[in-house]
């Protein structure tokens, strides 16, 4: 591989993605410490609130860090998305191999990945500290993946689980590319559907079975090697498509 052309595309994509991650989250710090104050000054709002009642014992505890990871999955869709389609044909015209404009791609949505998981449990941290203050219970959001977590195994297991994410639409955003003719999306979405219904018509599920398979740990190590197995197949699924893919 050429290291010169891997070394001009991650610089590419710092400078193109970096600006998006900073606006991200400023606008979701924003958001974050508004819903802290109005949680903590109005009984009738409730942001980011979990209640659980055990007969007359109603216990309320608050995370608006834990609901804004919705935000951040979401974020990492539509980069994930967006990423080849509006740089491929830009860098392939500028000389860029498909490898290395491909490992890239890769190298530098998994450290976004990852950096997002670390900005949003340093969030959490900072919440720990700040909600005992106004008088709110924070919700133990280490032990929501059903075992318990500190910050660094929470921080990877997130990074983990966005890196997955990150692959998953890479392929996707890589089929519409290559294939983006409207017969091969409707072929493509049919497929999709076909997957999901005709199993359960015989009595099964694939995509409820792989759920399962993956929710079903015993520890962070265990769930954490199978999002990475799946995150090294989505890859490896990637590759197949964009290195056969004409830019356009």
């Amino acid at each position: 591989m050429n290291t010169h052309g891997l070394k001009a595309n991650i610089k590419y994509h710092q400078l193109n993605l970096g600006p998006s991650v900073l606006i991200f989250w400023a606008i979701v710090s924003l958001v974050m410490i508004f819903s802290i104050v109005m949680n903590a000054v109005s009984e009738n709002i409730s942001i980011g609130m979990f209640v659980s009642q055990t007969g007359e014992d109603v216990y309320r505890a608050v995370s608006v860090v834990a609901s804004a990871f919705i935000a951040v999955m979401i974020y990492t869709v539509v980069i994930s998305l967006v990423s080849q389609p509006e740089n491929f044909s830009f860098l392939i015209g500028l000389g860029s191999s498909r490898r290395s404009l491909y490992v890239s791609q890769v190298l530098a949505l998994t450290f976004i990945a990852f950096l997002n998981a670390l900005i949003h449990v340093s969030a959490f941290a900072l919440e720990s500290a700040v909600l005992p203050l106004l008088g709110l219970n924070q919700l133990d959001y280490l032990q929501v993946y059903g075992f318990q977590l500190n910050l660094m195994s929470l921080i990877l297991v997130q990074g983990l689980i966005l890196s997955l994410v990150s692959a998953v639409f890479m392929v996707i955003a890589a089929l519409f590319y290559r294939f983006r003719s409207r017969t091969n999306i409707i072929v493509f979405i049919a497929g999709m559907a076909a997957s999901i219904i005709l199993p359960r018509s015989f009595g099964t599920s694939i995509w409820g079975r792989l759920f399962r398979w993956l929710a079903d740990n015993a520890s962070p190590a265990d769930l954490s090697w199978k999002l990475l197995l799946l995150t090294l197949l989505f890859w490896g699924l990637g590759w197949l498509v964009v290195r056969r893919t004409e830019a356009r």
